[in-house]
Parts: C-alpha cells; structure tokens; sequence
C-alpha cells in the first residue's frame, strides 16, 4: 500500500471524477491516494469506517465471510465505485471485506471531514445516490441473470466484464464458483471447455487470458437462444 498526498494529483483525480468541488481546503489536507498491490486488503468486515473511498484505477474484490469461514464474493467492483459509503449513511462499521483484484488505486476521503463538510454537500451526496443505484441494479441484475441463464452464459459474461486492457482475468475457481452459484468443479470444467474452444487461455497465477472475445459472445448467444 502506497499513500500519495500531492495535492495537484488529487486535484486532478477529483476533477476526472466530477468531485472537485469537494476539496474544501479543511478537506484536501486529509485526503488521500492510496495505491495497492494485487491481493492486498482494502478494508475487512467488521472495522471501523476511517474513509469514504472512490476506487478510479484497477478492480476491487468485495467478499464476506460466514460464520462457517466459507468466503463468497459479493461483487467485483470497478471505477467509480465508491467504499465506506452505506457505512456513512447508516453509522456502522464495515460491511464487506475488499481485496485489490489488480493494482489499484482509490481517492480517500476523512471520514470526520465526510461528516463535517460533506455531510450536506449536493454534489457529495449526488455521487453517493448514483453508486447506490449502480449497486442495487447490479445486484438485482446479478440474482436475475443466476435464475434465468445457463452457469456458462453467466461465466462468459463474466470474462468480458473482468477483463483488463490486455485481456487478463484473475479467476480463482473457488469463488468465482460461488459468486455464480455452483461448484468449484462445474467451473474449472466450464473453463476447460472454453480454453478448448480457444475462446480463453490458462496464464500463471490462476488468471485466464481473453484471446477471442467474439467467440465467448458466440457463447452467450447460443445459449441463450436454447
């Protein structure tokens, strides 16, 4: 983890976010860039709030964990995706655990200057209403996709959704199996499928490559027309 307090550089990623009227001078001397490694954590369930955070470079992990220690991601989140914000509104402490799926980098704001300053800011509350929004359609479009498609339809989505600039996805079998609602074996077979029909490659570090998006776009229209 790598924090960055140039006032110039959170300038200027404020401005890219449409947040720049928030940086009140009480305010831009707390806030921070965090950068972050591939797997390093963000936030863990249970913790105290600090910050309310917009993620603008890389993906995000969001998982809980159940009483029995079994880890279900709850969503892969992407830029501008806000955190600590539903923890904000309703007072408590962290919600979901948050893991950097690739390098990563977020725009942090104080909590204390989140309530002092930003509390009835239009713009600031503006940009909360609209993450809600974005989570809320992506849930319920999420649980709607697992009821009514095929599990390959749902991972070759998936992949497109994923992928980086260069077509790499970080897809551990475990829990994309259970964001999607099936085994971990159904998935590793769904994946070998792919890779078979050259629409993905293996690469180290349990990541798949993208190599013909079209194809996997052939997938889901071919199934979904069953």
């Amino acid at each position: 983890m790598v924090t960055d307090k140039s006032p110039e550089r959170i300038r200027q990623v404020a401005a890219e976010l449409g947040a720049e009227s928030l940086l009140l001078p009480e305010v831009l001397r707390n806030t921070r860039i965090v950068s972050y490694e591939e797997g390093e954590t963000m936030m863990t369930s249970g913790d105290p709030v600090e910050e309310v955070s917009v993620l603008f470079r890389g993906a995000m992990r969001v998982y809980s964990v159940s009483e029995s220690g079994k880890l279900v991601t709850v969503a892969v989140a992407r830029p501008p995706e806000m955190f600590g914000d539903i923890e904000f509104l309703q007072g408590r402490d962290t919600l979901h655990s948050v893991v950097a799926e690739t390098q990563s980098e977020v725009l942090c704001f104080a909590l204390r200057d989140v309530r002092t300053y930003l509390a009835e800011n239009v713009v600031f509350y503006r940009m909360i209403c609209n993450n809600l929004i974005e989570k809320l359609y992506n849930t319920s479009s999420n649980y709607s996709r697992v009821l009514q498609y095929p599990t390959k339809t749902l991972l070759a989505q998936y992949l497109l959704r994923s992928r980086e600039a260069d077509g790499i996805v970080s897809c551990k079998s475990r829990e994309l199996a259970e964001y999607l609602g099936v085994t971990p074996r159904h998935i590793s077979r769904l994946i070998t499928e792919l890779v078979e029909e050259g629409a993905v490659a293996r690469e180290s570090g349990r990541r798949l490559r993208v190599t013909d998006p079209e194809r996997l776009r052939a997938c889901m229209d071919q199934l979904l027309q069953k």
